[in-house]
């Protein structure tokens, strides 16, 4: 359901990720799949399972719908349209953009750059090379004919 409060919180190329998050619930019958959790949670409210399991299924089809998104929009495009919309409250009707809200913004942005090693890895990494250089030496040695350890001599 697109709302008016929705179009005016967005431009055309928000929108139009929006749209593609849309029709992929609709493409992947979203709703059937969360009306089939919703309707076990509630009708075993006490069992953990299904209670948990409606609000990760919500979740994770809201999290598939923005990755189908990113892929025709770009991730960058998707996380600002999720953003606006939660800044705004224009989709508050719908919650779906409080339904992992802060996961779905992290899994959109953008990796962190790996850094580069500090002095500690090389001195990690020194650690290890003399941990493992007695084994290997006295394997070595053993595989000479080099007696290492001599028992009751």
């Amino acid at each position: 359901m697109l709302t008016q409060g929705i179009v005016a919180a967005l431009d055309d190329e928000h929108l139009a990720a929006v749209m593609a998050h849309e029709r992929a619930h609709l493409t992947g019958r979203h709703h059937v799949l969360l009306a089939l959790t919703r309707a076990l949670a509630g009708v075993f409210p006490r069992i953990d399972l299904f209670v948990t399991g409606a609000a990760q299924v919500a979740r994770l089809v809201e999290m598939a719908a923005d990755d189908i998104a990113a892929e025709l929009h770009g991730r960058q495009r998707v996380r600002e349209a999720l953003l606006a919309l939660a800044d705004t409250g224009a989709a508050s009707p719908f919650e779906a953009t409080e339904v992992g809200l802060v996961d779905r913004i992290r899994r959109l942005s953008p990796l962190p750059t790996p850094t580069p090693p500090q002095a500690g890895g090389f001195a990690s990494s020194l650690a290890i090379g003399v941990v493992l250089a007695g084994p290997l030496a006295a394997t070595l040695a053993a595989a000479g004919g080099i007696g290492v350890c001599t028992l009751g001599g």
